[in-house]
């Protein structure tokens, strides 16, 4: 497949031209023959000389068009990027229409310069060169500065999506720390005002004071009855002392003794008397606590069961309406 050619090599038909430097101002050439030997021979005839045409018209609008459908054609033209915009490609359109006023003109000026003067068709075919050259340079510098200009907005639109990127990312962690610090704070304010739920946690937590005073005073209990039966053990290692000692003492002392032993031992005995009996009704009254504890909670529990938890009502998956239909029935309770 031939390789898609440019638009200043389309406009040219007669002549091929390698690239070579560009010229931006207008010659004004001169030429005195293809051969300078045969000039030196006729020397006595005069130079021909041409002006370069200073009337060049401006670009047709049929020229322009053809140019601009050509450029569309070509799906490598930026011409499809400014064709929304109602624009015109500098270097596909307006430098190749203006490339083709000037062959034009040129041509014009080669005709009647190879039917009066044809010494001079050198000079008019170099101009042609030159200006295809400088053209043909515009539209590479043109080029070349779209794709700097296009790879400078790529690398800053993709700073800008960078950017932007980690603004989102921390909106977004900063939105959800929001919608947890809120969550939190509804979370309490629901405890607080909703006044179902204040009794109950209030009660909850008045069971639990009791439940663990009952605790620490049976803990308190047993280690009193350690005591006494530690206190018991003493008492009949001493009275074994006693019945052991009671041989080798005078009687009035042994009697003496006793008395005083006995009297204690009595006083002892009264008090883990009464020790036992204070025991066994604090044990009776944290069994009566207890067994009620089991039955506040046992209706607690069917109160969250029957109460709380919406059996067969349709919005018993959504937690959120439930809990705005409560505060809204509390408001107009309160009203």
């Amino acid at each position: 497949m031939e390789a898609q050619r440019s638009p200043l090599q389309r406009l040219s038909t007669n002549e091929t031209w390698e690239s070579g430097p560009s010229q931006s101002k207008r010659p004004r050439a001169q030429s005195k023959g293809n051969d300078r030997s045969s000039m030196s021979s006729s020397a006595h005839e005069p130079t021909a000389t041409f002006v370069y045409p200073e009337d060049v018209a401006i670009p047709s609008r049929g020229v322009v068009k053809a140019l601009y459908e050509e450029a569309i054609s070509s799906k490598e033209s930026n011409q499809h990027a400014l064709s929304d915009a109602g624009l015109l490609s500098f270097e596909d359109v307006l430098l190749p229409a203006v490339a083709y006023q000037e062959e034009h003109a040129l041509k014009a000026l080669q005709a009647r310069v190879q039917r009066d003067n044809p010494d001079a068709k050198p000079a008019i075919v170099a101009c042609r060169k030159v200006m295809f050259d400088s053209i043909g340079a515009a539209v590479e510098a043109a080029k070349e500065s779209r794709i700097a200009r296009d790879q400078i907005d790529r690398e800053r639109e993709a700073v800008w999506q960078a950017e932007q990127e980690v603004k989102r990312v921390t909106a977004a962690a900063e939105q959800d720390r929001l919608a947890k610090v809120d969550r939190e704070r509804h979370r309490r304010d629901l405890k607080k005002k909703l006044p179902r739920n204040q009794e109950l946690w209030r009660e909850v937590a008045y069971l639990m004071t009791e439940l663990n005073k009952l605790h620490r005073e049976e803990r308190q209990w047993k280690d009193t009855e350690e005591d006494i039966s530690q206190r018991e053990i003493e008492m009949k290692a001493l009275e074994e002392k006693k019945n052991s000692d009671s041989d080798e003492e005078p009687a009035d002392t042994e009697i003496e003794i006793s008395t005083d032993k006995i009297t204690k031992i009595e006083q002892t005995v009264e008090d883990i008397t009464l020790s036992a009996v204070r025991i066994e009704q604090a044990l009776h009254v944290v069994s009566g606590i207890i067994i009620e504890s089991d039955k506040v909670r046992k209706d607690l529990y069917r109160r969250y069961k029957t109460d709380f938890q919406f059996h067969r009502y349709p919005g018993v998956k959504n937690p959120k309406g439930i809990l705005r239909a409560l505060t809204q029935s509390q408001d107009q309770d309160e009203e």
